[in-house]
């Protein structure tokens, strides 16, 4: 008998569970939707981007409300105020991004040019420093390719502010997409064997 390897052993255990539960068509029609959605928000990333937006408003507001709730319900840990003002700024900016989303927009899309450069500049950083190690260069690239991003963000902004997050939405979704397929695919392959 020879010893079964992890990758058998985890195939198995994805036989089992989805041979006695949820079909793999629902997750390969849930990754379609997702690719659909996807493609939707790359052909119209305007609307996309305002989505995207007022969904963070939302987040931000509720968020907030939530911890404004949890600070007083639980004055007797401490640092209820640190807490409360949290709270506070969660609602003040998801009802400043609700009250004007085109402004909301502009904002986010600057924070987001900010982001990649300094994750890309931490990145290249960090190359930097694991250079012995193998394949060191890709952490480089990660990093140059951020440099990139940020610097047409910030070259074409306000006018970037149209498209990418919605853009950027839409990419995602469609990797969210395609890797639910995959996943009900080897769902239905690890049912079959089993």
């Amino acid at each position: 008998m020879g010893a079964e390897s992890e990758n058998d052993r985890n195939a198995k255990d994805v036989g089992e569970t989805a041979a006695g539960a949820t079909p793999w068509g629902w997750f390969f029609a849930f990754g379609v939707i997702l690719l659909v959605l996807g493609t939707a928000a790359i052909a119209v990333p305007l609307a996309a981007t305002v989505a995207v937006e007022l969904l963070l408003g939302w987040v931000f507001l509720i968020g907030g409300v939530a911890q404004g709730v949890h600070a007083f319900h639980s004055r007797r840990w401490g640092g209820v105020i640190l807490r409360l003002l949290n709270g506070a700024l969660g609602v003040v900016v998801g009802l400043l991004l609700l009250a004007n989303p085109l402004k909301g927009v502009l904002a986010l899309t600057l924070l987001l040019a900010i982001f990649f450069f300094v994750a890309g500049a931490l990145k290249i950083v960090a190359a930097l420093q694991i250079r012995s190690l193998a394949h060191w260069i890709w952490v480089l690239v990660s990093g140059v390719i951020d440099l990139v991003l940020g610097g047409l963000i910030w070259q074409e902004w306000p006018g970037s502010a149209v498209w990418v997050l919605g853009m950027l939405a839409g990419i995602s979704l469609i990797f969210n997409g395609w890797a639910t397929i995959a996943f009900a695919l080897a769902v239905r392959s690890a049912a079959e064997e089993a």
